[in-house]
C-alpha cells in the first residue's frame, strides 16, 4: 500500500499486478489493488477484484468493506448497505463501516444503528480514532433526526478527535494531499449531498 498511499497509484496498480501474476488467489492482494484502481477512475476493475476476493474468502474484512465503499461511490446505495451490513456481521463494532451506513440509510433505517453505535462507542478508548468515526456517525443521525444540539455536541467531539490525530500524509506531495483530504472531507455527513434526512 506504500506506493498508494504516496499517490504513486499506477505504480502501485503495476505491483500488486505482478504480485498477482504469481498468487492470483490472494485476497489480501485483490483487496489492496482495488483502491488504486480507484483512484484512477477504473471503478469497474475495483469491484470485480473485490468481488473476487470475497468469492475466495466470504469472511475478508477489507475486501467486505473496501467493496461496500466502492458501491456507495458508485451510487448503488442499496447494495451497498448490504454489504456494509456484511461487514457488520463479520466485526459487529467496525466504526468505518457504522459511519458509511449512517450516512447511506435513512433516519428510520438508522434508529437500529444508534444503540449499537452509543454501545461501541462507550467501549472504545479516549483517543482512538475510531471514536471520530463513531462519532461522525452519531452526528448524522441526529442531524436526521433534527436534534441539532446533539449534532453539534457530536461533530464538535468527531472534529476534536480529528484535530488531535497525527497527520497521515506528511509523506505525499502537497497538492495530492489537498486532494486527498477534501475527498476524506466528502465522506463526512455535512458534505455529502447524498444523506438521508
Amino acid at each position: 500500500m506504500l506506493l498508494s498511499d504516496q499517490g504513486r497509484d499506477h505504480e502501485a496498480i503495476e505491483s500488486y499486478q505482478t504480485a498477482l501474476k504469481l498468487t492470483p488467489d490472494r485476497p489480501d492482494t485483490l483487496s489492496n489493488i482495488s483502491l488504486p484502481l480507484s483512484r484512477v477512475v477504473r471503478a469497474d476493475e475495483a469491484l470485480a477484484v473485490l468481488e473476487r476476493a470475497i468469492a475466495i474468502n466470504p469472511n475478508h474484512l477489507n475486501a467486505r468493506h473496501r467493496y461496500a465503499i466502492q458501491l456507495s461511490e458508485a451510487g448503488r446505495s442499496t447494495e451497498a448497505k448490504h454489504a456494509f451490513h456484511a461487514v457488520l456481521n463479520i466485526l459487529p463494532n467496525h466504526a468505518d463501516t457504522m459511519l458509511g451506513l449512517s450516512q447511506l440509510q435513512s433516519g428510520k433505517e438508522n434508529e437500529p444503528l444508534l444503540p449499537v453505535i452509543k454501545s461501541t462507542l462507550s467501549h472504545v478508548p479516549k483517543n482512538a480514532p475510531d471514536r471520530a468515526l463513531l462519532n461522525f456517525a452519531l452526528g448524522a443521525i441526529y442531524w436526521q433526526q433534527k436534534d441539532y444540539e446533539k449534532t453539534a455536541k457530536a461533530l464538535n467531539i468527531a472534529n476534536a478527535q480529528e484535530a488531535r490525530a497525527p497527520p497521515l500524509m506528511q509523506h505525499v506531495k502537497p497538492d495530492k494531499r489537498k486532494r486527498s483530504l477534501i475527498c476524506f472531507r466528502r465522506r463526512n455527513h455535512w458534505l455529502n449531498p447524498q444523506i438521508h434526512r
